[in-house]
């Protein structure tokens, strides 16, 4: 479980992001989060999968963030390099789009404070709200699992196959990525042929005999009373899902982070409860590293 970030924290966290160089390929690691879309009513339509980076750093952010490029919209730097809302109606289409945000520490060891098969997924919400929705309520908290392993396996399955399907770099010569009309190749974006067993479509759905319903091969409880669907369905109107942090079974309650708008337009964005910095909090950090360099330098000339 992501402990309460202090002030300090949550800045350096969201500095290091937005300060990091795009990368050559699309890269997955263990713990980064996947925003996941595709085609709920044709299945032959290839899924989009977009690598959003560290778990640790996006809980870091404050107020809202515009994580892809969307014509008219003024978009948030870090998060628009390689992802747009073009690349997701033309491979994935405009209307019954499915999406959902995951992430996992699919390790048998505590990385980066997240304790083993740790989750983070969404919860499909009826309104906006930084208010965290309670326990047998619609986007409530999800009820620990015994299967929440398998979970972290299927999610790490999504993105590391997604990358070591494009490893070789050649579009078109791996039966992993879809080269067909539409497709995408980017640092942190890629298509995904949906009949691939590691496609978010294969490996989320309940079963094939539920294929519109996506809950990580039965592994996360979908019920009402454990919050609802983990995936939203765009069908014209703006539709918001919360974005929760689930330790395993006696490491910590669940916490949530925020909630994701994904609008008509494209425009997808991140809410989170972290609240803005107010200016006179921006003006005190940096007269304290003004105060820090000063006193250094007159450490150094009574040293010299």
């Amino acid at each position: 479980m992501i402990k309460k970030q202090s002030l300090m924290l949550a800045l350096a966290g969201a500095s290091l992001l937005l300060a990091s160089p795009a990368r050559a390929q699309f890269v997955y690691n263990n713990e980064d989060v996947l925003l996941d879309f595709r085609n709920t009513t044709v299945s032959s339509d290839p899924d989009l999968t977009v690598d959003l980076g560290s778990i640790n750093a996006f809980a870091a952010l404050t107020g809202t963030t515009v994580l892809d490029t969307v014509s008219g919209v003024t978009p948030t730097p870090g998060y628009t390099t390689d992802f747009s809302a073009t690349q997701v109606t033309g491979a994935v289409g405009s209307s019954t789009v499915g999406f959902s945000a995951v992430a996992a520490n699919y390790n048998t060891g505590t990385v980066n404070g997240l304790t083993p098969d740790t989750l983070f997924l969404t919860r499909m919400l009826s309104g906006p709200t930084l208010v965290a929705p309670s326990a047998g309520t619609e986007g409530g908290p999800f009820t620990p699992s015994t299967h929440q392993g398998t979970a972290a396996q299927a999610i790490n399955n999504i993105g590391a196959g997604a990358a070591i399907g494009v490893s070789s770099g050649t579009p078109g010569g791996d039966t992993y990525y879809s080269s067909g009309a539409g497709a995408v190749l980017t640092a942190t974006a890629v298509t995904i042929a949906d009949n691939y067993t590691s496609s978010y479509h294969s490996i989320g759905e309940a079963s094939p005999s539920q294929p519109n319903s996506m809950s990580f091969g039965g592994a996360v409880n979908i019920n009402t009373l454990a919050g609802g669907p983990v995936e939203n369905i765009m069908s014209g109107s703006a539709v918001y899902s919360g974005l929760w942090d689930v330790p395993q079974s006696g490491q910590g309650t669940e916490t949530y982070l925020g909630y994701f708008t994904y609008d008509p337009s494209g425009e997808v964005d991140f809410t989170s409860v972290n609240a803005v910095p107010e200016p006179s909090t921006y003006a005190m950090i940096a007269a304290a590293g003004l105060a820090a360099v000063a006193m250094r330098r007159q450490l150094r000339r009574l040293t010299a």
